[in-house]
């Protein structure tokens, strides 16, 4: 998809800062081609600052191919606008902060180009200081709610975690350091996770935790990681619970897809509705496994498990028309788990040479170098081991197409081969693809395929309203209805293989004649975040879809 045309708006107008200062900033349009038609935030109460993980233009036609931020700071300091400041932006993805979830709908979302584990440049720390400043200024946000996305971003039941968790992200963590919010002129910052305080969320990465909430004065009640009957590892603080991960399931199968969709009801607990459909894909096929459960599930000493054949690279990004930016020096794409490499010392810059019948652009000017040891980060190893499993290192990507698994003895993998996640040797290195779309429909967990048991599929939340079952025969319910339903015990208990999981989404029903899409989600019917399963089983966002021509028998599902 082509950047939009309308990236020529003057300073001042619906996408622009009202006029505050904008002198200070060099600013453009580059909005994105679904500005037009996001939704108006309800209101404002946050700033979430992320780091993009990729280079500058790259990471530009992805944000504004999704409209994925309001705006984007550059290598060079420039700013771009991608989606009115009114309306909202697709940047945060999962998430919750003060119990409040779907952060989208409460905040302003700010890229920056950079790693979250590298310093930014010094025209960066200037524009984005007065970015911040003017924003901070229209909507009466004061510094503690000026977030990072590792901060507010959670993950939801997996094969590794019991629990909705955090640690989802360590995108934007550097702006969690004090010396760096202090070149912002950010004076305070949030001391503690008021969800992981509540019990809403638990902590899955120790180590981002204390690195987030450096100030905290009150440590978390619980540290979780999986089965929480597991004893903690020997170097746990005094005070935190920590469980271990997840035993995985090891008996696979071979899986047909579904069968095909019947008549959908109109709204949970009615009659059986379609679970089959496009999305479903053909058979896969399983390898078995025949070793016994570890209890970590990136254990090591067993051979590894995968279907299909090596894989030698991530599968080539959309070709997107790139926008017009200024040409600037910038870090190399880093190894999972490593920070960038320092940029070498400056060279004298050389005498431009005149090109005559030619109009050359003015180069950008050259950031300024920063020192990147002047923060103390975490430590992100790119190698499973006994510590450190594919989760802690590549996070919700870690079974992703994208993410590569090389075994110490050179066979490699990518996420969507690997069957058995206990059994992956000890030295296999990962390596993240491009960054996936942050609204992207995750998809469904399948029974027999993700895991044997619902359990193993969606942790303690198996049994909970926001964990929607897809039998094969076309029935859907969730996990709080097949829980009391006597009719569904075995069902429930034992669902037969093929079944699929939706995990973290109210099932608001179906699409009818007299009950439209705004009937069933309220305000959130053309979210980006709220998803529509269509009768031929597609699966459409709320960018994609018109409230006048959804048809009828489609199903909703949003985000709480």
């Amino acid at each position: 998809m082509a950047v939009c045309a309308a990236g020529a708006v003057a300073v001042g107008a619906a996408g622009g800062l009202g006029g505050l200062l904008a002198s200070k900033l060099d600013i453009a349009d580059q909005l994105s081609p679904l500005n037009r038609t996001r939704p108006v935030r309800p209101h404002t109460r946050y700033i979430v600052l992320h780091t993009t993980e990729g280079k500058d233009v790259g990471s530009l036609n992805k944000l504004v191919r999704h409209g994925e931020a309001h705006y984007f700071v550059a290598l060079s300091g420039k700013v771009y606008r991608i989606i009115d400041k009114a309306k909202i932006a697709k940047h945060a993805g999962r998430s919750m902060w003060e119990g409040r979830s779907t952060i989208d709908n409460h905040s302003i979302g700010i890229e920056v180009s950079g790693y979250h584990n590298h310093d930014i440049t010094a025209a960066q720390y200037e524009a984005l200081r007065e970015l911040i400043r003017q924003v901070k200024s229209i909507y009466g946000i004061p510094d503690d709610r000026v977030l990072t996305h590792s901060m507010v971003a959670y993950g939801v039941p997996n094969r590794f975690h019991d629990e909705n968790h955090r640690g989802r992200k360590r995108c934007g963590m550097i702006f969690a350091d004090p010396k760096v919010r202090a070149k912002l002129g950010l004076k305070s910052a949030p001391d503690h996770d008021e969800d992981v305080m509540a019990g809403r969320l638990k902590v899955a990465d120790k180590e981002l935790y204390q690195f987030l909430f450096a100030t905290a004065k009150a440590k978390p009640a619980l540290l979780a990681q999986g089965d929480e009957t597991t004893p903690p590892p020997p170097d746990v603080d005094a005070g935190l619970e920590v469980a271990s991960a997840a035993e995985p399931a090891v008996e696979t199968v071979e899986v047909a897809s579904s069968q095909a969709p019947s008549e959908p009801p109109e709204g949970v607990g009615d009659a059986p509705v379609a679970a089959g459909g496009a999305t479903d894909g053909a058979p896969v096929a399983v390898v078995a496994a025949n070793a016994t459960p570890r209890r970590n599930p990136d254990s090591a000493g067993a051979a590894p498990l995968a279907a299909g054949g090596a894989e030698r690279g991530a599968p080539a990004s959309e070709a997107v028309a790139k926008p017009a930016m200024p040409k600037t020096k910038e870090p190399p794409a880093a190894p999972a788990g490593e920070a960038p490499a320092a940029k070498p010392a400056a060279t004298p810059a050389k005498k431009p040479v005149a090109t005559p019948a030619k109009k050359v652009p003015a180069p950008a000017k050259k950031p300024a170098k920063t020192d990147p040891a002047t923060v103390k980060m975490p430590s992100e190893p790119p190698f499973i081991d006994s510590r450190h499993t594919a989760w802690q290192i590549a996070r919700e990507r870690y079974d992703s197409p994208s993410t590569i698994y090389e075994f110490p003895d050179g066979r490699r993998f990518n996420g969507g081969q690997i069957k058995d996640w206990g059994r992956i040797p000890s030295g296999t290195r990962v390596t993240l693809g491009d960054a996936d779309d942050e609204g992207a429909f995750e998809g469904f967990l399948e029974i027999g395929k993700d895991g044997n048991t619902p359990r193993a599929l969606a942790g303690k939340a198996y049994a909970s309203k926001t964990t929607i079952y897809f039998f094969p025969n076309g029935m859907v319910r969730t996990g709080a209805e097949l829980q009391k339903g006597r009719s569904y015990r075995s069902l429930f208990q034992k669902p037969p293989k093929g079944t699929r999981l939706l995990v973290g989404y109210v099932y608001g029903g179906s699409v009818k004649q007299r009950r439209p899409p705004a009937a069933i989600a309220g305000v959130k019917w053309n979210y980006p975040s709220t998803y529509y399963r269509y009768p031929d089983g597609r699966i459409l966002s709320g960018d994609d879809v018109n409230d006048k021509s959804i048809p009828v028998g489609t199903l909703v599902f949003y985000e709480e």
